[in-house]
């Protein structure tokens, strides 16, 4: 679960496919943006062009690139190929699930009485507190490296860890099950920047049981984005589940018109 935006909306604008595949072929050195190749056409060439400039960057014949002032450019540029979205990615990191998105997310959960359920990255807990209706308190285990959110979701959840959830190598060494073989279901909404949804949703899969599901809200970008790891990603969700498309300005209330896909896998039984 994400934390919760402080700024107003953000409009963001949908990026051309063929613009994203410019900039997906773009390198970044430094501060300075270069696009591999001469693009022949002039209007696609204007519309690479406003997305660069509109990221902070300018054309400068000299260094034959977009140079830009902040140090910030490839995090900037990442998060457009990562969402195909033209926004900052300051308004890009975490998102409250809320809305359809969450209900959709339970819906493919099938969260029951019983079960152990995990969110990752748990922020404010809007999934945890509505597994926690279901399976009870004690069988949510929220794991969140904002000191500030774990305490208050320590008022909500008996077990709250404040850790990186990519540095943690046992849950069972936190509540003395030492052979703890892990969870029924993870259920979560993981930070987007850098493709850190693929890391946190791969690492969360080691700690789902056999027969156990993860669901997981994740950047639209994972569905279309070329390269190894998406493409390694993307037949994993083939292999074990399915992905499924996000409603338009599903996280408008947050302030962002950011573009998500719902992915869900299941381990196989041992």
């Amino acid at each position: 679960m994400a934390k919760a935006a402080t700024k107003p909306a953000v409009k963001a604008k949908a990026v051309d496919q063929d613009v994203l595949l410019h900039l997906s072929n773009a390198e970044c050195r430094g501060t300075t943006v270069f696009l591999n190749g001469k693009i022949e056409d002039r209007a696609l060439y204007l519309k690479v062009n406003k997305v660069l400039e509109g990221l902070g960057g300018k054309w400068d014949r000299k260094a034959k690139g977009h140079v830009f002032e902040a140090a910030d450019v490839a995090e900037k540029l990442e998060m457009v190929k990562q969402t195909g979205l033209f926004l900052n990615p300051r308004d890009m990191g975490f998102f409250p699930t809320s809305g359809l998105v969450l209900d959709k997310v339970m819906e493919l959960a099938r969260v029951e009485k019983g079960m152990t359920v995990l969110e990752p990255s748990a922020g404010t807990g809007n999934i945890a507190e509505r597994c926690k209706n279901i399976v009870g308190s004690g069988n949510v285990i929220c794991c969140e490296i904002d000191k500030k959110m774990a305490d208050d979701l320590r008022n909500k959840f008996v077990n709250v860890f404040c850790e990186d959830f990519l540095e943690v190598v046992n849950f069972g060494v936190y509540f003395q099950k030492p052979h703890f073989k892990g969870f029924d279901r993870v259920v979560m909404n993981p930070p987007f920047a850098s493709s850190a949804d693929i890391l946190h949703v791969n690492h969360a899969w080691t700690f789902l049981r056999p027969g156990g599901r993860l669901v997981s809200v994740m950047a639209a970008g994972v569905s279309f984005r070329a390269g190894e790891k998406y493409e390694a990603f993307r037949n994993k969700v083939v292999q074990y589940g399915g992905m499924t498309d996000n409603p338009p300005d599903s996280f408008k209330a947050a302030g962002t018109s950011v573009r998500t896909v719902t992915v869900w896998m299941d381990k196989p039984k041992d």
